[in-house]
């Protein structure tokens, strides 16, 4: 209004029209100018470079907000202490107990030397421990979330373009991983880079399923870029370039593609003629479990309507298009109760009526008209055991034949009591796997795991019982039953895992345990959070939210 305010008059007499702009609002409720930047963003990657440049040891409480406190236009101190949280708990930061000193982990180290937030950085650091193929899914995602999507969405054609991002995503689907908003860019990415360089078939094909050409383009750059960068940390093979390996996917005698599956895929001087089979949408999803927890929501199948106690009912079907949809809740890690969210309308799980899995991780929430989750994937309940926060054993739980697992002290899962120990010490050894795969490298081999031909075995065994678990879709909870508890607020979730059970044994091999393929039948796996005791598998009750 003020820039305009001038020129009133100056060419020709006009109208002007000032929508919803009252003084009291352009007074006071409207800033001059936009606030900075280190007050409007999260702020973990800042908090991430303080600690790689030592700044926080200049003060002398060590810690990261007091370095924040002295720029011009300082952050708030919970938006600084909120971020400090996030990496705690994503491992990249250590605070001393007794004197609240921070210090950056070796994993915070590597995070901080990668040109990516925090959480695509370890997405990226732990699909490279699981051979060439996860390392290829990890970078393509990462540079997905990093630039904007490729997916477009005319305004006269929405519907269509909601439809073709549909069909990407459906053909990533199956077992306990439904339609995922970063499977989708996964796939659509795939079909893209094996078309050839030459010609316009790559500007037919993106014409044709509303992508954008120039995004895609700068995904596949990136990914050189984070290749290199990964070469460089010695997390793949030493001596790779972002050049090179772009021109090697150009090659005419070869495989058409961004070159960096085919670079991942060379062991020594052996060159391989073709890539790698692609990683399992199921590894996918643990390894965006691991990056993005505790960003979990939690997904509970909608009550069917009862009849009233007096008066009879007909329950008629609900018209096509207008049955109710599953309800998901986040925690509020503050106040450690259940919010109640809503998938964001531009996601492929939108018009979802069952889920796959109960559990689902979420890129980021966005409040509009009501609080969105936006880029969301479903992830198998083993997925949260195996790579989800602390996970420890709660006795008061078990009953019967049944065992009870805590995930973060606030996702309980009832397994079957001889899977219990298994589970906990598979879990135990893929932590210690895991951080040493992100110890300090050498800079010129891979070392760790391929060295270790345990915790190879180990790794190859959790991709195994991943692809083994079958669907795990939250049933319909029954009409209310009186005096019975159960194990989760979200309750009536469970899924099979006669599968499971059959690929868990426990071996002490050199006070190890392995994990093995044996014979046997298996009880219901049922899932929830919240409190409550556990019931048999296969059973639920509706819970309180």
């Amino acid at each position: 209004a003020r820039q305009r305010r001038g020129r009133a008059g100056r060419v020709a007499p006009g109208l002007a029209v000032h929508l919803g702009l009252t003084r009291y609002r352009h007074d006071s409720l409207i800033e001059d100018h936009q606030p900075p930047e280190v007050r409007r963003v999260p702020l973990e990657q800042l908090v991430l470079r303080i600690h790689a440049a030592g700044l926080h040891l200049r003060d002398p409480t060590g810690k990261a907000a007091a370095i924040c406190s002295r720029l011009l236009e300082p952050p708030e101190p919970a938006s600084v202490e909120k971020a400090v949280e996030q990496l705690v708990r994503l491992g990249a930061i250590q605070v001393e107990s007794g004197s609240g000193r921070e210090r950056l982990t070796t994993l915070g180290e590597h995070l901080s030397n990668l040109p990516l937030e925090a959480r695509l950085g370890k997405l990226v650091l732990f699909g490279a421990a699981f051979g060439p193929a996860a390392t290829d899914a990890a970078l393509t995602i990462a540079a997905a979330l990093t630039s904007r999507s490729p997916f477009l969405a005319p305004l006269e054609r929405r519907e269509e373009a909601g439809k073709l991002k549909r069909a990407f995503a459906d053909k990533l689907v199956g077992g306990p991983v439904g339609p995922s908003d970063h499977l989708a860019v996964l796939a659509a990415y795939r079909e893209w880079d094996k078309l050839p360089h030459q010609g316009g078939d790559r500007m037919d094909f993106c014409r044709t399923n509303f992508l954008s050409i120039r995004t895609l383009q700068g995904m596949s750059e990136l990914k050189r870029s984070l290749l290199e960068t990964l070469s460089e940390a010695g997390f793949v093979q030493s001596g790779l370039r972002a050049r090179e390996v772009g021109r090697r996917g150009r090659s005419p005698t070869g495989t058409a593609s961004d070159g960096v599956l085919l670079a991942l895929a060379d062991v020594g001087d052996k060159l391989s003629k073709a890539p790698p089979e692609p990683c399992p949408p199921v590894l996918v999803a643990a390894l965006l479990c691991a990056a993005l927890f505790p960003q979990v929501a939690t997904g509970r199948m909608p009550v069917a309507n009862k009849p009233k106690k007096h008066k009879a009912q007909v329950q008629e079907p609900k018209p096509a298009g207008q049955e109710e949809k599953p309800k998901f809740f986040v925690r509020d890690l503050e106040r450690l109760k259940p919010i109640k969210v809503k998938i964001h309308p531009g996601s492929v799980s939108f018009q979802e009526l069952m889920l796959s899995s109960p559990y689902m991780v979420y890129q980021e929430l966005v409040s509009t008209t009501q609080l969105y989750m936006r880029d969301v994937t479903p992830v198998p309940p083993l997925a949260l055991v195996l790579f989800g926060g602390s996970l420890a054993a709660d006795t008061s739980g078990d009953r019967g034949g049944d065992a009870v697992l805590v995930v973060d002290d606030w996702i309980k899962l009832s397994v079957p009591a001889s899977l219990k120990s298994p589970l906990l010490e598979a879990r135990r050894r893929l932590d210690e796997i895991l951080a040493t795969w992100v110890g300090v490298r050498d800079g010129l081999t891979c070392s760790g795991i391929k060295h270790d031909q345990s915790g190879s075995d180990l790794l190859n065994a959790v991709v195994q019982l991943l692809n083994m678990q079958q669907q795990c879709a939250p049933k319909p909870p029954p009409q209310q039953e009186k005096k019975k508890k159960r194990l989760a607020d979200f309750s009536g979730v469970q899924f099979s895992c006669k599968k499971f059970r059959q690929s868990l044994n426990s071996e002490n091999v050199h006070g190890q345990t392995s994990i093995t393929a044996a014979g046997g039948r298996g009880r219901g796996f049922s899932v929830g959070c919240g409190r409550g005791n556990s019931g048999r598998g296969g059973r639920g009750g509706r819970g309180r939210s």
